[in-house]
């Protein structure tokens, strides 16, 4: 029995071997250089290959803080790019994304055919009620604004 990731391995005409699917979820913001991470994913996979990341959201976390009255901490994070999870005493060093900085990134790393989908940042902002109605009363202005917000 197979233990581990299921990964579709493919041979190159050098016998290098290529896979059809990076899937990175929650994991690239954690990378000392993401953009040389995105290089090396986009390397691994084989022509019409996919890159699939999850990422956390930089405009969610910042409306998120400053609703809870960190406006230091929401600028901070803003201006850097960056934050800190922590959890049982430990702490990791994050990059924060938002989808122009996430596109401009997999661009560079010789990506195509890039789609981005951010988080609802209004049900951050206004509530899960006022979200849903929004969606229900005119749906495409809603979500035009939560692809600008993103």
């Amino acid at each position: 029995m197979q233990q581990g990731p299921l990964i579709l391995r493919l041979l190159d005409g050098n016998g290098k071997i290529l896979i059809g699917a990076v899937l990175a979820m929650g994991s690239l913001q954690y990378a000392g250089d993401p953009a040389a991470t995105l290089t090396r994913f986009a390397s691994w996979t084989a022509p019409g290959g996919l890159v699939a990341v999850l990422v956390d959201g930089l405009g969610s976390l910042v409306v998120e803080l400053a609703r809870a009255g960190r406006l230091d901490e929401a600028e901070q994070r803003r201006s850097t790019r960056s934050g800190v999870w922590s959890t049982d005493g430990r702490t990791a060093d994050l990059h924060l994304f938002d989808a122009a900085h996430l596109r401009d990134a997999m661009s560079a790393a010789g990506l195509v055919d890039i789609e981005v989908q951010g988080l609802l940042c209004g049900w951050t902002v206004y509530g899960r009620d006022r979200l849903m109605a929004d969606l229900t009363d005119d749906p495409e202005v809603t979500l035009a604004r939560e692809a600008a917000w993103s």
